[in-house]
């Protein structure tokens, strides 16, 4: 195993309401075709509609799972995972891009180092172009693909462990 530096480590994890986060809420679905602006999400998130993620900042106390039937877009948008996993499931297609200036800078998913749940990119059907890195420096980041079919697309991944499996390009 190779010991890199964390290139991110100076960074300052975005701010999280305390009197927000630890709450029970309950789940939310993102479902059918809309358009969401940047906020914070109590519970545990699904997303599995045609979903338009606007510029800004998500946070996602109870993480957030992008179910087979998702179909999501996004310039400049940034998901904070407090506590849970971030999952995408296989059949979802994505066309995520993360911003390209403030704190969050090139990072599109963001785990910080005490959420040790995994990240599980499953492209076994469509391309997911995750265009920003996924930061998750106490987590497993497992990315896979089907042979033969199109590859999961990530700028790049910085892990506690990466696994990859199949078809995956990593820019």
């Amino acid at each position: 195993m190779v010991k890199m530096t964390d290139p991110f480590s100076y960074r300052t994890a975005p701010t999280i309401n305390t009197t927000i986060c630890p709450n029970s809420a309950s789940a939310v679905t993102l479902s059918g075709t809309q358009t969401v602006n940047p906020t914070t999400y109590t519970g545990a998130v699904t997303v599995s509609g045609t979903i338009t993620f606007n510029s800004g900042q998500y946070i996602f106390c109870k993480g957030v799972t992008f179910s087979s039937t998702a179909k999501a877009t996004g310039t400049g948008v940034s998901f904070y995972v407090h506590t849970g996993v971030a999952t995408v499931s296989a059949g979802a297609l994505l066309n995520l891009k993360a911003p390209t200036s403030g704190s969050t800078a090139n990072i599109l998913i963001w785990l910080p180092k005490t959420n040790t749940s995994t990240v599980t990119v499953n492209s076994t059907t469509l391309v997911n172009l995750l265009n920003g890195f996924i930061y998750a420096p106490g987590s497993t980041v497992t990315i896979t693909g089907a042979t033969g079919m199109a590859p999961a697309d990530v700028a790049g991944v910085v892990a506690k462990y990466v696994t990859t499996a199949d078809t995956v390009v990593a820019r």
